[in-house]
């Protein structure tokens, strides 16, 4: 698109009132309304749910990779093309270099939210995570101090056993002495 075409685009949504969402119609204003969506209602999503849009920064990472390959190529391209005398190049002629710059911000947009999604995605999943891990833990020192009260227990029995045993020993030694 033109930047004159990007202009009237931006006027007509700017004077067209909207009750839908806020978000822009970009793929960037798609991920953040689906995950303001989602991210309200994290604590019914599924782990494996979780596990899988934390993979987000994986593949913001790979897309952030292809994205510099790709940028360095047109660099490497314009730059010996303005050196050969002018560019020639048909889809990096001037009007369309515009363009080109907002697919990158696009792109750089799209990465950057990707991102975010996946980074928080994998901090709930890590707090869920944590919180069962304290759950567990607090559930197995609760059952360890009653198995110590109940091994106190028999121990305590075990020695009242003990003290009349040897009562009864002393008090058949007296018996055995006095007959």
């Amino acid at each position: 698109m033109h930047n004159e075409d990007q202009q009237i685009v931006g006027q007509e949504a700017a004077a067209t009132p909207s009750d839908g969402p806020k978000y822009a119609s970009s793929t960037v204003g798609i991920l953040r309304y689906l995950w303001s969506h989602l991210d309200s209602q994290i604590d019914s999503v599924s782990d494996e749910d979780l596990r899988w849009l934390s993979r987000a920064t994986e593949e913001a990472s790979l897309m952030a990779l292809n994205l510099d390959k790709t940028v360095s190529g047109v660099a490497a391209l314009l730059a010996y093309e303005i050196d050969s005398k002018g560019c020639r190049s048909g889809s990096f002629q001037p009007y369309d270099l515009p363009e080109l710059l907002w697919g990158i911000a696009s792109t750089v947009g799209t990465i950057g939210e990707m991102v975010t999604i996946g980074g928080e995605a994998d901090f709930a999943l890590r707090r869920r995570c944590e919180d069962r891990a304290e759950r567990l833990a607090h559930q197995l020192s609760v059952r360890t101090a009653q198995n110590l009260r109940a091994d106190d227990g028999l121990q305590l029995a075990a020695q009242a056993q003990a003290t009349r045993s040897r009562k009864q020993v002393v008090a058949t030694e007296r018996e055995i002495e006095n007959a």
